[in-house]
This record gives C-alpha cells, sequence and structure tokens, in this order.
C-alpha cells in the first residue's frame, strides 16, 4: 500500500497557483467551443455624399478592399462575423472623411469585418485601418493608405502622380502600369527587404513613397 503524498508547503503554492490556471484554461476552452458553435453574420451597407477633392475613410480593424467608380458617393459594403453577441459597425462624418468603428463584443470565437468601399473616380483618397488589411484595385488618382499593423496593396490602371503609403508592421506591395514612366522612389523598411523593378528618376514629377516598420516592400509594374 501506497503512502498517501504528504502537502507540503510546495506543494500547497504549486496547488494555489496551478489550479486557477488549469481550470481558466477549462473554462476558456469551453467558452471558445460555445462560441464557434454560434456563429453568425450580417451585411453592412453605407452610402455618403462625398463634398470637395479628397475622400478620407479611416476603418479600424476592418479589412478593406478600394476600387473606383463614376459617381458622388463613397459606397461601403461587406459582411461582419461574430459569435455569440453581435458586433457592431458605427460610423460618423467629420470635416475631413468618414470615420467607420468596428467593434467586437465577445472575446472567443469568431469577429472580423471585410467591407468593399468604393470611392468617386477623380477624387484624392486617403485609407486607413488600425490592424486591418488594406487593398486598392484599379486606381487613377493621388492615394495615401496606412495601416497600424496590416499588409497594404495597391495596383494602379493609370500612372499615379502620387502614392503614399506606410505601415508599422506589415508588408507593402504596389503594382504601376506598365510602360517607361520614372518615379521618384523612397522606399524604407527598418527590418524587412525592399525590392524596387520600376524606373526610377530623381527629378519625375511621379512620387512614391513608401515607410513599414518591419514587412517587406515590393514595388513593380
Amino acid at each position: 500500500m501506497t503512502a498517501p503524498l504528504r502537502v507540503t508547503k510546495g506543494r500547497r503554492v504549486a496547488l494555489a497557483i496551478g489550479l486557477p490556471v488549469v481550470l481558466a484554461l477549462i473554462g476558456y476552452t469551453g467558452l471558445t467551443e460555445v462560441a464557434l458553435a454560434g456563429q453568425a453574420s450580417y451585411p453592412v451597407r453605407l452610402a455618403v455624399p462625398v463634398h470637395g477633392s479628397t475622400v478620407r475613410l479611416s476603418a479600424g480593424s476592418a479589412d478593406v478592399r478600394v476600387t473606383q467608380a463614376a459617381g458622388g458617393e463613397l459606397r461601403l459594403t461587406g459582411t461582419a462575423h461574430y459569435s455569440l453577441i453581435r458586433s457592431t459597425v458605427t460610423w460618423y462624418r467629420t470635416p475631413s472623411g468618414v470615420v467607420v468603428s468596428p467593434r467586437c463584443h465577445f472575446v472567443a470565437g469568431v469577429c472580423s469585418f471585410d467591407l468593399h468601399a468604393i470611392v468617386p473616380e477623380g477624387k484624392r483618397a486617403l485609407i486607413s485601418t488600425g490592424s486591418g488589411n488594406v487593398t486598392l484595385a484599379g486606381l487613377s488618382g493621388p492615394v495615401s493608405a496606412g495601416t497600424g499593423s496590416g499588409d497594404v496593396t495597391l495596383t494602379f490602371t493609370k500612372v499615379p502622380a502620387q502614392v503614399h503609403v506606410s505601415t508599422g508592421s506589415g508588408n507593402v506591395t504596389l503594382v504601376l502600369p506598365p510602360g517607361n514612366t520614372a518615379y521618384r522612389v523612397n522606399a524604407t523598411t527598418d527590418s524587412g527587404n525592399s525590392v524596387v523593378h520600376v524606373p526610377t528618376s530623381l527629378v519625375s514629377q511621379h512620387r512614391i513613397t513608401v515607410t513599414t516598420g518591419s514587412g517587406n516592400i515590393s514595388i513593380t509594374n
């Protein structure tokens, strides 16, 4: 017969520390399973008249795809995914543009926002997110894009006069129109790789400025 283990001071300390951690892990695992079983989604739709020459959109933590079309409105469509407690997408207008605020209200499970923004042709576009990815396709005018930690991808159909992109830790990919147009390029990354495969000139009127904290930069046509 095996003698019972003596409850020493060290064992009491281990139980006091370890038991709450184990119970918390069990509880969180169960909560996550319930949240995953309770997934749902809803559509996001927004249309805001644009006045002036600039369209500004700040989209919080959402992933945003941006295109251009004729018209005078900023149109936003997409889908929000959530678990158990419905997330919210609110917005308000400022003198310089529109701020969209996607918010999660449950700690476990799924919470994501996939948005498509259509900006009027001929307007200057200023797009930013906190942690979401930004993809801009088919643009022809001046554009500025920034994220806190997301990736940025821009594809142009016409030679842009000015492009400015900044991200804290994401990758940046620029695809410029084919041709021999030279660009004044300033591409800076603190710890990633920078690849520039377009004609460059220090006196070009077409300016490309890209900065990232730790991501890679690719500029091609």
